[in-house]
């Protein structure tokens, strides 16, 4: 997955750079218009890094307790295979809350609307419910992780919803 990111991030690189160095050719952009275009969107390219990052290690680790037994035979060292249920639903709170922070702070800093910061909210409070549920043992695991997935997804379409709400009001 590493890798895979590192891949990701050079195969932008690679096409901002080409761009940059097209649409000055052509005059299409001026050279300030293109820098601030590419500065947004590197921007929007980072701030995505750093949500998924944040949300992954509470994902995986609910899904290694729903898997706890196989990880413990395969001698694989998970959170869940290292420290007590309470400890391991503890980080994935503790985690759940940096990436529904995070979420939240994207509002201002990629210039978001209220459509953005009302769904995050909503999905944010949701995302610590169910966290709160996992460490009470109210929840199977594998609800957080399958909530997990469909909160990262919700973000990013209303990420998306929000643009398109503003560019279909100018």
């Amino acid at each position: 997955a590493f890798c895979f990111s590192l891949l990701l991030l050079l195969h932008c690189f690679l096409l901002f750079w080409f761009l940059w160095h097209f649409y000055c050719r052509l005059n299409i952009f001026t050279k300030e218009r293109l820098n601030l275009f590419l500065r947004r969107v590197i921007r929007l390219i980072g701030s995505g890094f750093l949500l998924v990052f944040l949300w992954t290690p509470a994902h995986f680790w609910a899904l290694s307790i729903d898997k706890l037994n196989d990880y413990k035979d395969a001698n694989f060292p998970m959170l869940p295979t290292q420290e007590s249920y309470k400890r391991t639903s503890i980080f994935i709170g503790i985690y759940s809350c940096a990436t529904v922070l995070t979420s939240l702070l994207l509002a201002p800093i990629l210039q978001l609307g209220m459509v953005y910061l009302m769904l995050s909210l909503i999905f944010g409070l949701y995302l610590m419910y169910k966290s709160y549920q996992l460490y009470r043992k109210q929840i199977k695991a594998i609800s957080y992780f399958v909530f997990s997935n469909t909160y990262l997804a919700l973000i990013f379409l209303s990420m998306v919803a929000d643009i398109f709400i503003t560019l279909s009001n100018i």
